[in-house]
């Protein structure tokens, strides 16, 4: 391995690690209200699906510990839930045109 690649390979590791760190103290310091706030934020302003579907993921997994419910389903997780699938969705669809088929079916009608 040529000594580049060695440094790419460690400043990619670095990248990783950092984001890591963030989202476990994002996690720490955040209330699950924040975290879906955040998401939100991502979702609908700035249209970075990506991120609104890890804040959302991270906003499930804190209500879920705020509400001690862990291994079973609260009516509070409702939103929580939808917005973080609604987020996860647009993402593969601005990912791989998952509905293609249609427009094609629409296009030929």
């Amino acid at each position: 391995m040529s000594e580049e690649e060695v440094i790419a390979n460690d400043s990619s590791n670095t990248n990783v690690d950092s984001d890591v760190d963030e989202q476990r103290e994002l996690l720490e310091t955040r209330t699950a209200q924040e975290l879906f706030d955040m998401g939100r934020l991502e979702f609908k302003e700035n249209k970075n699906y990506d991120v609104a579907a890890e804040r959302f993921s991270m906003a499930v997994e804190k209500k879920v510990k705020e509400l001690n419910i862990e291994g079973s389903i609260h009516s509070d997780l409702r939103e929580f839930y939808l917005s973080f699938a609604d987020a996860l969705l647009t993402k593969e669809e601005e990912k791989n045109d998952l509905f293609e088929f249609l427009k094609k079916s629409k296009n030929n009608i």
